[in-house]
């Protein structure tokens, strides 16, 4: 990843935030990238837990080993297992409640295409 960085070479990491992860993993994350000449952004993905639900059946969550019981689901969200505190800002926030996948990935293109707005804010 740090010659990447250093390279100018793009470089796309997805993270869903989870409890397991610890609290300052992404603030070290994109110090350590930005050191090395990185212009990280950020980008949330948001959906509505009906949404979240619906998709937990698809075929292709299984095909690839991804949690697709919506029970389990249910059971995890209850013991807190998705609530992480955020202190990010992200650069672009979409609701792909509504927002389709091809719709999303333009978005975020033509986000990165864009000189960045504002100095980076984490702690």
């Amino acid at each position: 990843m740090l010659e990447a960085c250093a390279a100018k070479i793009g470089l796309i990491f997805t993270f869903a935030p989870e409890r397991t992860v610890s609290e300052g993993f992404l603030s070290l994350l994109i110090d350590e990238a930005t050191s090395h000449g990185a212009d990280v952004r950020l980008v949330e993905l948001v959906c509505s837990e009906a949404k979240i639900e619906q998709r937990l059946a698809g075929r292709s969550r299984k095909q690839f080993g991804k949690l697709s019981s919506i029970k389990e689901y249910r059971k995890l969200r209850a013991a807190g297992a998705f609530a992480v505190p955020n202190t990010l800002t992200p650069d672009l926030k979409i609701d792909t409640t509504v927002s389709a996948p091809r719709a999303s990935a333009t978005l975020i293109a033509e986000t990165l295409k864009q000189p960045r707005k504002r100095k980076r804010s984490h702690s």
